[in-house]
């Protein structure tokens, strides 16, 4: 990968290409991981208090830092007014996924040309891990345990360590990596010829079928929801506010899906039976989570459990240490399979809604469109919240970091090349 950066983005360069090791390699080898997580942790904070020190003030997001604070007094009042034996631990697992929230919402708003010409260096490398870890995969499919990564935290269940080289219990990882991949090459789909463009536009087809089939093998209902919402997601920050425009690019998303769907017909070796596999995911992802009279379908577990959560935690919260983050079996085995779940019950819903909210505002910035791009970061982040355990567990924080980059870069209308990066965008003109 030939990265040029300057001094002022060389810690940066290296605390970014040290999480996506991490992440996508390090976890599953299980080398130095506690560690380099702390490594990357005093560094972010480095990172962020000497690379701020010469903003101004009129580039100050002051909504986000109100909302930071509010979050952080009502985090804090929780603490004193609701203690518990669990509570250093699971403190710790929330400052740790807020600091790499906060370390990755400055890159993007401060940052954007590091973040671009970053990513379009990475891209090939991304590309080729990202075809090898599907590959990896298919294999694993077949029950033949080759290097997976089978030290997990007391999960044996096979299908969840399907995941390639990013690790057991990875699934909502390979996900989220996934629609990141995906987002990232629709980015850089529009600086090829025109030949070039059609097989890179068939590639993509291919891999994002061929993602969805393994998604099928190693139950990962998350990439079936996933998929689609993003791709709403990038057509809705790619069109301007104006319904002809955004009627004109949400055919090409149904056209995207339907060719994905008949992709995924031909990779069949029989006649209707891995179809078959792909229908029935589908159909049970769709009807657990429609609506019928009003109500969600009791079919899902996540949906019971955040119930009882909210039952429970009600507006402020039983405490952060009143319960444990993950699988505590005073309430239900499968607790904490969704970060929405422990942090309802623990912190209310009030601090849950202001602490996506204040997410949501880091990574939209302050820039003209913040509004637009606030509420599809919000309902990203509720809706993978839902799905995922993004806030509690720092490698699915770091995906979705990875995740709102590229997505920042699509509300921006910014594509790169990744054979020839340039930089006459507003983001690296100096001040």
């Amino acid at each position: 990968m030939n990265l040029k950066v300057n001094r002022t983005d060389l810690i940066d360069g290296v605390i970014v290409t040290l999480s996506l090791a991490y992440v996508l390699v390090l976890i599953w080898a299980h080398v130095l991981v506690d560690k380099i997580s702390l490594i990357l942790l005093i560094m972010m904070a480095i990172s962020l208090i000497t690379g701020n020190t010469k903003i101004k003030i009129k580039n100050i997001d002051v909504i986000a830092i109100m909302l930071l604070i509010v979050s952080a007094v009502l985090f804090s009042v929780n603490i004193l007014m609701n203690s518990g034996i669990h509570e250093h631990k699971n403190v710790g697992k929330i400052l740790s996924s807020a600091l790499i929230l906060i370390y990755y919402s400055n890159l993007v708003n401060h940052k954007m040309c590091f973040v671009k010409k970053y990513l379009a260096a990475a891209l090939p490398a991304i590309n080729i891990y990202y075809i090898l870890n599907i590959l990896l995969m298919l294999i694993q499919t077949r029950g033949t345990y080759f290097l997976m990564d089978t030290q997990t935290n007391g999960n044996t269940f096979y299908l969840d360590m399907i995941t390639g080289f990013i690790g057991a219990d990875g699934t909502h990882c390979v996900a989220i990596f996934t629609v990141f991949v995906i987002i990232l090459n629709l980015c850089n789909i529009e600086n090829y010829s025109h030949n070039v463009k059609r097989y890179a536009q068939i590639y993509l087809v291919v891999s994002t079928a061929v993602s969805l089939f393994v998604a099928t093998q190693n139950d990962n209902n998350a990439l079936f929801i996933l998929v689609p919402v993003v791709l709403i997601v990038y057509f809705i920050a790619r069109t301007k506010i104006d319904l002809y425009n955004f009627l004109t690019k949400f055919w090409k998303l149904i056209a995207i899906v339907v060719v994905l769907i008949i992709g995924l017909h031909f990779l069949s070796t029989s006649t209707n039976e891995k179809f078959a596999a792909i229908a029935y995911r589908l159909n049970l992802t769709i009807t657990s989570y429609s609506l019928t009279g009003g109500q969600i379908l009791s079919t899902d577990e996540r949906f019971r459990l955040y119930t009882l959560a909210l039952q429970n935690g009600g507006m402020w919260g039983k405490g952060w240490g009143s319960i444990q983050m993950f699988s505590d079996t005073s309430i239900n085995h499968h607790f904490g399979m969704s970060a929405i779940q422990p942090m309802i019950y623990m912190g209310g819903w009030v601090f849950y809604l202001i602490y996506n909210l204040t997410t949501a505002k880091l990574f939209a910035g302050k820039e003209n469109g913040s509004i637009k791009r606030t509420i599809l970061f919000f309902f990203l982040f509720v809706l993978m919240s839902y799905f995922t355990q993004i806030y509690i567990i720092d490698r699915l924080t770091y995906f979705m970091c990875f995740l709102c980059m590229v997505i920042r870069l699509v509300f921006e209308s910014e594509t790169f090349n990744s054979r020839e990066v340039k930089f006459e965008t507003t983001y690296c003109k100096q001040p």
